[in-house]
This record gives C-alpha cells, sequence and structure tokens, in this order.
C-alpha cells in the first residue's frame, strides 16, 4: 500500500508523472487491487478541470510474480442493478 500527493495540486506533469510510475508497476507484475481517496486529506481545485479534488489516494497493489495462479479462487461477481 502507498500514498500518492500530486504536485502541484493536479498540474498536468505531476499527474503524468504519478501514471507513468503505475504504468510501469503494472508493467512489472504488480496488480492495482484497491484504491481510495484518503478523507483526511485537504481539498483543492484542479487547474486543468477546476473541479475540487482531494489531495491524496491510498493504492493497494499485489505483486502477482508472488502468486501461483492454482492458489487464486475467482470470486462470484454480483450485479446488484438487478436488484434495483
Amino acid at each position: 500500500m502507498f500514498q500518492i500527493h500530486p504536485e502541484q495540486r493536479y498540474s498536468k506533469e505531476s499527474m503524468v508523472q504519478i501514471w507513468k510510475v503505475l504504468h510501469q508497476l503494472e508493467k512489472i507484475g504488480f496488480l492495482r487491487w484497491h484504491t481510495h481517496v484518503n478523507v483526511l486529506g485537504k481539498v483543492a481545485r484542479s487547474p486543468v478541470t477546476k473541479l475540487f479534488r482531494p489531495c491524496c489516494y491510498k493504492l493497494y497493489y499485489i505483486n502477482t510474480n508472488l502468486i501461483d495462479p492454482a492458489d487464486i479462487t475467482p470470486i462470484a461477481y454480483t450485479d446488484y442493478n438487478d436488484k434495483i
């Protein structure tokens, strides 16, 4: 698990740099498992989109190089939209 804090509050350069690092992680076998906003962080307006964005995100990755595929049990997918 690690947490990202985009520099300069979501500048284009900051977001591209973060994307490149995360893309490299996935290329070497890390699978993004879970992400969420750090709700205790500050909020800032994006200079690109003008929308309010949280300052921090938590990202959880699994190193698939350490997993034996035979040990993985598929999880049944439930479409909750069918129940509405």
